[in-house]
């Protein structure tokens, strides 16, 4: 099992060479299919190594921002957690990946953006050393998706308590009499709460829909900002 599994287009191969040798001069196990026949195979081994991988590292350049292969590797490893970028050279990415930090070895990278390689890798690995650890992976929600979560958690709640707000001061309105005999001990179980409880709770459901509203439309926006 590798700690990197690097993700490129076959037209940067030679500007991908040094990467993985110096990656694994830094200490990393490094897969690459420099050294695999296209055949029957072929497909079998890329598919183990990147399920298999700590690590999917994806080198973006012109050539593999059109790669459909290079595409569904990447998205495999941000779905599993376990993705790092970098850039070879100048490129704007397309969503969700502009939104994600990479490393920029363009030009010559300097230590420093090595530097910040290292340790984006390691944080994959679940170690603080530049050689591979015996952590094991544990696969995570990308933000994206923990973030929507939250919304709709937030939406949910905020929802149900607006509801239950509404059908309290609607029950009065309508002509059903177990309705009302209901409203009537709800009202009398209310009036026996603390001092301003009905009032709190209403602030806290309205508080929540406008976090939920809010969120929402921070999502939005920053999709459309993503997309220009």
């Amino acid at each position: 099992m590798a700690d990197v599994f690097i993700s490129y287009a076959r037209s940067d191969r030679k500007r991908i060479e040094p990467i993985a040798h110096r990656l694994n001069e830094l200490g990393y196990q490094v897969w690459w299919d420099r050294g695999i026949v296209p055949g029957s195979a072929f497909l079998d081994d890329i598919n183990r190594e990147l399920d298999q991988a700590r690590c999917v590292l994806v080198a973006w350049s012109k050539h593999s921002h059109a790669s459909d292969w290079v595409a569904a590797e990447s998205l495999r490893g941000l779905e599993t957690d376990r993705l790092v970028q970098v850039c070879i050279e100048p490129i704007r990415l397309k969503v969700p990946f502009n939104a994600i930090h990479y490393a920029d070895l363009t030009g010559g990278a300097s230590d420093e953006d090595w530097q910040s390689l290292r340790q984006a890798i390691d944080t994959k690995l679940g170690s603080t050393s530049g050689t591979a650890s015996n952590i094991s992976h544990k696969a995570a929600a990308p933000p994206t998706i923990r973030a929507a979560r939250l919304v709709g958690l937030i939406s949910t709640v905020s929802i149900l308590g607006l509801a239950v707000l509404v059908a309290i001061a609607t029950a009065p309105l309508l002509p059903i009499p177990a309705m009302n005999d209901a409203y009537s001990r709800l009202g009398a179980a209310i009036a026996g709460l603390p001092p301003g409880s009905l009032y709190f709770g209403f602030g806290l459901v309205t508080a929540l829909a406008g976090a939920a509203l809010a969120l929402t439309a921070q999502r939005v926006w920053a999709a459309l900002r993503a997309g220009d």
